[in-house]
């Protein structure tokens, strides 16, 4: 929705310049979506629809801070499970496969039919690829 709006206003200008540019506007936006979430330990808009929360798998999760005993009553999930936040090293692979890797692919395949890569030989190693 926020990217159909920014590409409304990139119409008045010279024809070709929005095909040239939208991988970057892509990787911008999502970008800007992982900073503000992923990054931070949060869930990504569609994830809160989902219920849906990214965890470190590798470490044991921790029971939720119970309530303190001195006359108060427990919480009613004081037995449940936690699970714990990524890595930081987890984040960031994250990112590179949330963020680079369509980059890159929208990029490569610019470049590949830039190239002509489709009309070559069957016997050409660009074709393979």
């Amino acid at each position: 929705m926020f990217l159909d709006q920014v590409k409304r206003v990139f119409t008045l200008a010279r024809p070709g310049l929005l095909e040239a540019i939208n991988p970057e506007m892509q990787a911008l936006f999502r970008a800007v979506i992982y900073a503000f979430s992923i990054w931070v330990n949060k869930q990504t808009p569609g994830n809160m629809f989902m219920n849906l929360v990214f965890a470190n798998g590798h470490a044991p999760a921790t029971p939720y801070p119970s309530v303190s005993k001195a006359g108060a009553a427990q919480a009613s999930h004081s037995n449940s499970l936690s699970p714990r936040p990524l890595t930081r090293h987890q984040r960031i692979l994250h990112a590179l496969l949330f963020v680079m890797a369509p980059w890159l692919a929208a990029r490569g395949e610019r470049v590949m039919a830039q190239w002509q890569w489709g009309a070559r030989p069957a016997s050409d190693w660009r074709r393979c690829v």
